[in-house]
């Protein structure tokens, strides 16, 4: 029979818990401290999301946890209901993408299934410098047999990403299942409505 002792942080935990889809050792710390969870430029509270970048502070949808949200999903999925009711062209939010939160700016809605299509801003956009790495292998490994490890630490210094003001990709559509967080405005929409 498995040994089935409680960790210190199920003893002491108070209750406080800030939503994220992170699981590590300093998340679990920021809530065993009571204290929000900051990671890619996100600030994870227990009821919201402030983006360290822009100052904007999002409120949590939570979709798969809140019985109301369950109503909204099942109203989203059968088309009883569409996003043109909750946003407006120019209305911001944070998206799912790529098991990462990303800004999302909505420029309009497609005509027949009402997805919202925008502007994602993702965190990063990493890049390759092959011409760079090109020229350190003529320099320094001059065709000499090197060990893997070596290798692989050597060419992760070419890899490089830029600012997030620059990592924009237009025309990508926000589908109501990647809705993660929204501002106070449309969150009260949210809750006039009963979804919240």
């Amino acid at each position: 029979m498995a040994n089935r002792r409680m960790t210190q942080y199920q003893v002491n935990s108070k209750g406080y818990y800030n939503q994220h889809p992170y699981n590590n050792k300093e998340s679990r710390w920021c809530d065993l401290n009571e204290v929000p969870y900051a990671r890619n430029g996100y600030l994870y509270g227990p009821e919201t999301v402030e983006d360290q970048i822009t100052g904007q502070v999002y409120y949590h949808l939570n979709m798969h946890y809140n019985n109301n949200y369950g109503k909204l999903y099942a109203a989203m999925a059968e088309n009883t209901i569409d996003p043109t009711v909750f946003f407006k062209e120019g209305d911001s939010l944070l998206i799912k993408h790529q098991q990462a939160d990303v800004r999302f700016t909505i420029t309009g809605f497609s005509s027949r299934a009402k997805n919202m299509v925008g502007t994602r801003h993702l965190n990063q956009d990493w890049a390759f410098d092959q011409e760079g790495w090109q020229d350190y292998k003529k320099q320094h490994l001059d065709g000499k047999p090197q060990e893997n490890w070596k290798v692989w630490s050597d060419r992760s210094a070419f890899w490089t990403t830029g600012p997030v003001q620059t990592n924009e990709q237009h025309g990508k559509i926000a589908r109501f299942w990647n809705w993660q967080a929204v501002p106070k405005e449309t969150f009260l929409r949210f809750q006039l409505l009963g979804f919240c």
